[in-house]
């Protein structure tokens, strides 16, 4: 999105003297456009500093970024100023090199700027491409005569000019990519469309189409809460996400389905499966032959009153339970092949109600009396495939103990990164090792 002001239009008079004093003088309208980095900074709050150009250095050779950068300096006297140069930040080109200097890779990004003209944006209708911002009270001293006859008297009279400024959706429509190889070069493309014929509904990648060198192209469509009418979505705001997917490839002119999904949502609650959230209730796919018979590849059977999936079944039948504890900030336990009505709430209490103890102890602290009550669950429901999991806070997992009992421990150094990962305790067979070592 552009934000930063690139187009400023004032109306300044100029007085012209007249030769006879007995007469007012003239004013002389014309209109000035101009951007001062003063009156831009006073309108957006980031992408103040920035470079037109980066280069990262690594061991085998460098890249170098090229940004937009805008131009600070315009000063024009002219009815209308369409100028672009004031978006800064937006990656043009990228190349990479070897530590010869020869070309690895380059890649060029195309962009286009779709000007915003719906209330949402803050479009007001003064003019068919400008959108009024502010407004300036200019004081303009003039001579009036005081009746036919009159003397004439200094007097002052007050024009209100708007400050415009043209906002745009930035919308990213090419990157072509170039690989070296020699004296030889391999270019492919993606080419990005965006629904943007409506200015009342979200901007969004309406297409996506990746052009092989061969000449064959891979395109993915798709479809959001406007296009499938889904209402609840649009007034949860929930409209960038997309609900129906499909992907075709074509190959000398012979175009054919890869893939289609769609994600179903509620259009109404609450629900049995989501409650009062607006979640995923299924995803479907759809036959390749017959694209128009779609079969539920995975049912998200319920959630809690965090949004926390508790319970989904895939194609073939298979229901899985997931327990969240920590608080319900974490899954400490997928039960497999079971049903959230076929497991004991005592049982579930049990482990939640621990982590949640755990949860509220210090980091490495002693965690025997909740690996004690995970083997209790587990006893408790040994007709299921159960896999337990435990975490210290702000850190990460701590422990994962599958079906089979074999549990792996995963130890932290002192600034919170993953150090080992023995078997069964912190000091169990070493399964693996990570280093962290600074250059020099």
């Amino acid at each position: 999105m552009i934000n930063q002001p690139f187009v400023f239009m004032k109306k300044i008079y100029r007085e012209v003297p007249s030769s006879n004093p007995s007469f007012a003088p003239n004013y002389d309208p014309f209109m000035k456009i101009s951007n001062s980095s003063s009156a831009s900074s006073s309108y957006f709050s980031s992408d103040i500093v920035s470079y037109s150009k980066v280069t990262e250095y690594n061991d085998n050779g460098e890249t170098v970024y090229s940004f937009s950068q805008s131009n600070n300096n315009v000063s024009l006297t002219e009815t209308k100023l369409y100028n672009y140069d004031y978006w800064k930040g937006g990656l043009l080109l990228s190349k990479s090199y070897k530590k010869n200097n020869d070309t690895l890779r380059e890649e060029t990004n195309e962009y286009i700027f779709n000007p915003l003209k719906n209330p949402l944006s803050g479009y007001l209708p003064l003019t068919n491409d400008d959108i009024a911002f502010a407004f300036v009270l200019d004081l303009l001293k003039e001579k009036v005569q005081r009746g036919p006859i009159g003397n004439f008297v200094d007097t002052f009279r007050i024009d209100k000019n708007y400050i415009k400024i043209e906002s745009a959706k930035v919308e990213h429509v090419a990157t072509t990519t170039t690989d070296f190889f020699g004296n030889k070069s391999v270019v492919t493309k993606v080419l990005n469309n965006y629904w943007d014929t409506d200015i009342n509904k979200p901007f969004n990648v309406r297409s996506t189409e990746n052009i092989l060198p061969s000449g064959e192209s891979v395109k993915t469509e798709y479809q959001y809460a406007h296009q499938t009418g889904n209402q609840l979505l649009i007034d949860k705001n929930m409209i960038t996400t997309p609900l129906e997917t499909e992907t075709r490839q074509t190959i000398n002119g012979v175009t054919n389905v890869l893939s289609k999904s769609k994600t179903i949502y509620p259009t109404a609650l609450p629900t049995p499966q989501t409650g009062n959230l607006v979640l995923p209730m299924s995803v479907l796919s759809y036959d390749l032959q017959n694209p128009s018979t779609g079969s539920t590849e995975i049912t998200y059977d319920k959630y809690d009153s965090k949004g926390n999936l508790v319970q989904y079944t895939t194609k073939d039948g298979v229901s899985t339970v997931i327990i969240w504890g920590y608080n319900g900030t974490q899954p400490i336990a997928k039960i497999e092949n079971a049903k959230l009505e076929g497991i004991g709430q005592s049982f579930i209490d049990s482990i939640v109600n621990a982590s949640n103890t755990d949860a509220a102890a210090e980091r490495n602290n002693d965690e025997t009396n909740l690996l004690n009550t995970f083997n209790t669950f587990k006893n408790n429901l040994s007709g299921y495939q159960i896999t337990t999991y435990s975490y210290d806070s702000l850190i990460g997992v701590r422990s994962i103990t599958p079906p089979s009992g074999i549990r792996e421990v995963y130890l932290y150094d002192d600034a919170g990164r993953l150090k080992e990962v023995r078997e069964q305790n912190n000091t169990g067979k070493l399964l693996k090792e990570y280093k962290y070592n600074y250059k020099n």
